[in-house]
């Protein structure tokens, strides 16, 4: 979740934990692992646990002993056992199974990291007070929501936008991926802003040609305002705000109340977005890393699994999202590589579901209807306990 989790602990005196951003690559450190026959491990895959008949953890799920160590010190997947830091004692590795032979307690700090197929906005940053995005790209935020979830813009449409039978939602305008004439270039619609369909796309086109353009030149989802964050110039967003706040600095009161406020809450918006520019670049953070690319997968001893018998398990509520997670990127992952002439909207559609499921592990409920269980229990994640 393009978020740092490290703890620093000291058992006399306190614990602390501080959360932050980092980049996808620094995810990938934390989550992946080389085993001694050279492959690399990190990746959850599968959306099970445990299995039913031998309640053993699943291959590539989100128990699996490969990527998060043994469930028992120096015992692997298959029953065979090695004592732990004998350097007489080889392999390191079950050649079976590809469980390490190491200490049990890796499974509370080893991490996962599970692949998007589409990136996902970090609802953090988008939704809580003061947003990150908004003061950042100076966008009101329903606009940029309307990009994140999909949605058309009601505000200034009276119906869905339909083109061949299909409806689709607000777009920004993505920079051409090649130095080809573009039919935005050949018209002079240059200005990369967020634009409702209907009245940015000629009627004439074709729903085939239409498809083409809108795959090579715009961006709708996490991924456009990943695309808007990537293009910002930090240090010009702090010139050109000073210079903005200057300005009103510099103009006489109106004698409106309602006007003087309104410039007064700019100038303050200004400050605030001079203040964040200067923290990223001081901290060396980039604003991109606020749309996911790889999302973590928490050690399973922080999501443990109990048996209370043989038929039943008691599981973590994160377990059961993290679930609806890869549920839902494997069914987008089919879609975008092995189906042929899918549906636009269908695309869409999963990955508006992806977004939801991830922001219900972030803060299940900040973005209206909490996600909930089999028995209409809202689930309960990490940071909401």
């Amino acid at each position: 979740m393009k978020q740092k989790f490290s703890s620093m602990i000291d058992r006399y005196t306190h614990q602390q934990l501080r959360i932050g951003l980092v980049s996808p690559q620094q995810i990938s450190t934390w989550s992946k692992k080389i085993l001694p026959n050279g492959e690399i491990v990190g990746e959850v895959t599968k959306p099970y646990t445990f299995h039913y008949k031998t309640n053993k953890p699943e291959k590539d799920g989100l128990f699996c002993e490969r990527i998060f160590g043994p469930i028992k010190s120096g015992i692997c997947a298959c029953g065979n056992y090695r004592v732990i830091g004998d350097e007489k004692e080889d392999p390191q590795f079950c050649e079976q199974c590809g469980v390490e032979f190491v200490d049990s307690r890796i499974r509370r700090y080893q991490m996962g990291y599970i692949k998007l197929a589409y990136p996902v906005m970090h609802v953090w940053y988008l939704k809580r007070l003061p947003s990150y995005i908004v003061n950042l790209l100076d966008k009101p935020l329903n606009e940029l929501e309307d990009l994140v979830y999909c949605g058309p813009d009601e505000r200034k449409l009276s119906r869905p936008i339909f083109r061949g039978g299909r409806s689709y939602p607000n777009f920004y305008f993505a920079r051409p991926i090649d130095k080809k004439p573009t039919f935005l270039r050949l018209r002079g619609l240059l200005e990369y802003e967020i634009q409702p369909w209907k009245y940015r796309i000629p009627i004439f086109f074709t729903t085939r040609s239409f498809d083409t353009f809108r795959n090579r030149e715009m961006s709708t989802g996490g991924g456009s305002i990943r695309q808007q964050l990537a293009n910002l110039d930090l240090r010009m967003i702090i010139d050109y705000s000073l210079v903005e706040w200057k300005e009103l600095e510099e103009e006489e009161s109106t004698g409106n109340e309602w006007e003087d406020r309104k410039v007064g809450r700019r100038k303050d918006f200004l400050l605030r977005r001079m203040e964040l520019a200067k923290h990223f670049i001081r901290t060396n953070i980039e604003p991109k890393w606020m749309v996911l690319r790889l999302l973590p997968v928490l050690p399973p001893e922080l999501r443990p699994i109990y048996h209370i018998d043989e038929d039943k398990l008691v599981t973590s509520d994160i377990n059961e999202i993290y679930r609806r997670i890869i549920y839902r990127n494997n069914t987008l992952t089919d879609l975008l590589t092995t189906s042929i002439a899918t549906p636009e909207e269908l695309i869409i559609s999963q990955e508006k579901l992806l977004q939801e499921a991830v922001d219900a592990l972030l803060d299940n409920g900040i973005c209206g209807q909490p996600m909930r269980d089999d028995h209409n229990r809202i689930l309960q994640v990490a940071f909401q306990m």
